[in-house]
């Protein structure tokens, strides 16, 4: 039996709300992630307070605007939804209020037939896991948990409400949404959830991009999410939207994502990293994920630069200009990438990664020498086209970005002469084209 001690806080947060609902006749719970990360001991200040009532959506909305919201949004209103921003003593709090559904599903679609309910139990029903299927009841101050959810969460597992084949069925999005609590919550997954969806793995096919892209972000960031990578493995899920990681290379791909920040979308670049055949296939797999613009071209570049060189790139100070130039504003997460990838590689046994990590330590030393002193961060010709035009009394025209490109090839092989000095070759070399001819 759960003491409402845990509750405490929430109640207090809730108390005006709730006794609004009471007076109405309607009822009131927290529902969801606020109930189980509540049982976890995860509770923090910004959380979502997500409540469901049997009230419907024009009673929630009334009864809402009683409370003397601070705003009120009804953009969700038609699937069930109204949102408050409600003042409280730790200041204003948002709240999302759903009437009880009974959802259908239809065969080629992941998007339920939003049907309303009065029945608590039912709505707790159509939940994606036992571990988000629990309520507390803000009149009675009490745990609802019909299927078990805190149980579960005592023993560490994944299971859904209902047969795990009826919710993938439903909504096969929730497969992969397993691989992330199974992750974020440190469970393991019940043998029937993991059979379940390993067989219902090819409904994936009416999962959007977007939605996979979502949550294989949620996934990824989080900042150990080998339990969930490895479910993706062994199920064969991931083989559904890519298709070109190699199950037998999970265990390179995690050490490698975990050196490297968890952020997106150099995590996807860890994650992909050795995985495509191509970039043709790399840019049709970002693409199916709907990923942006900027996220595909981070990651193609990054990809890309694999082939960099690296001990070249640190034998000299005009190589390490090069290659300052080559891979720009990436550097940082070029060198964290190619660090990861080879320390990945040396605790596999891999003979070759101690001289990739020795090549990336001297380059490494040799740009901080060259910082020292010389901006690496824009690495342009000392003069301007301005200034090319004024000495050789050009007017604008191929001729000044030809002689902007011989300053550029002198600024990289020989780092900063001065303006003067580069004065001097600009006149120099032009002379020598003059006598050269065209």
């Amino acid at each position: 039996m759960v003491g409402s001690d845990l509750f405490e806080a929430l109640v207090a947060e809730t108390t005006t709300l709730a006794d609004e609902f009471k007076q109405a006749g309607k009822t009131l719970y927290l529902v969801g992630g606020i109930v189980r990360d509540t049982l976890l001991g995860r509770l923090h200040a910004d959380l979502d307070i997500d409540l469901t009532t049997d009230a419907e959506p024009d009673e929630i909305e009334a009864i809402v605007r009683k409370s003397r919201p601070l705003a009120v949004w009804t953009q969700g209103k038609r699937f069930g939804t109204v949102g408050a921003m409600i003042p409280g003593s730790n200041g204003p709090r948002a709240f999302e209020i759903t009437t009880h559904r009974a959802e259908q599903y239809q065969n080629d679609s992941r998007k339920p037939d939003v049907r309303f309910s009065t029945d608590i139990t039912l709505d707790l029903s159509r939940r994606d896991f036992t571990a988000n299927a629990m309520a507390y009841d803000l009149h009675r101050l009490a745990l609802l948990d019909p299927f078990g959810g805190q149980h579960d969460l005592f023993l560490r597992v994944l299971r859904t409400p209902l047969s795990p084949e009826i919710s993938f069925s439903d909504d096969p999005l929730r497969m992969l949404r397993a691989a992330r609590f199974l992750a974020s919550l440190h469970l393991h997954p019940d043998p029937a959830l993991a059979e379940a969806v390993h067989i219902h793995r090819h409904r994936m096919a009416i999962v959007s991009g977007e939605r996979i892209r979502g949550e294989l972000e949620k996934l990824l960031t989080l900042v150990d999410p080998a339990d969930g990578v490895r479910f993706l493995a062994a199920t064969a899920l991931l083989e559904t939207f890519l298709p070109e990681i190699v199950p037998s290379h999970i265990e390179r791909i995690l050490l490698r994502m975990a050196n490297v920040e968890n952020e997106w979308p150099i995590r996807f670049a860890a994650f992909v990293f050795d995985a495509f055949p191509s970039d043709v296939t790399v840019r049709q797999r970002m693409r199916q994920l709907k990923c942006s613009g900027d996220e595909e071209s981070f990651v193609m570049k990054l990809l890309q630069l694999r082939t960099v060189d690296l001990q070249e790139a640190g034998s000299t100070d005009r190589h390490a200009r090069r290659f300052v130039r080559r891979v720009g504003d990436q550097r940082p997460a070029f060198m964290a990438l190619m660090s990861a990838d080879a320390r990945a590689r040396s605790a596999l046994g891999d003979p070759t990664a101690e001289a990739t990590l020795t090549d990336l330590a001297a380059l490494d030393d040799r740009l901080r020498s060259l910082a020292g002193s010389e901006p690496l961060d824009d690495l342009q010709p000392e003069l301007s086209g301005v200034d090319v035009m004024a000495l050789l009394g050009l007017p604008p025209g191929r001729h000044v970005g030809e002689a902007l490109r011989m300053l550029l090839e002198l600024r990289l092989d020989e780092g900063l002469v001065g303006r003067a000095e580069a004065g001097r070759r600009l006149l120099a070399w032009s002379e020598l084209r003059s006598t050269d001819g065209p």
